[in-house]
């Protein structure tokens, strides 16, 4: 385990390898050099995200990006339900 920050080249493999998952599961690539995260209402929690999400993949194993696409929409759907 390394304690270096990372480089510039450090973030673009990063950013690349994101942006590949998200293409292959049909999601626009997310724009380079921010941090993102999810505002929850309340009463959610993350652990209440985590809980929501749902995939066939055995533990271990990589995920699917169409797999994972499908879990997300599951758990946006249960936690923000249509009014």
């Amino acid at each position: 385990m390394t304690t270096e920050p990372r480089t510039n080249e450090d973030w673009e493999v990063v950013d690349d390898m994101v942006n590949s998952f998200l293409q292959e599961a049909g999601v626009p690539p997310r724009p380079r050099g921010y941090a993102w995260y999810l505002e929850l209402p309340e009463p959610l929690m993350p652990r209440d995200v985590w809980s929501a999400i749902h995939t066939p993949n055995a533990p271990g194993s990589s995920a699917e990006p169409l797999h994972v696409r499908d879990a997300m929409v599951q758990a946006i759907s249960q936690l923000y339900p249509s009014g």
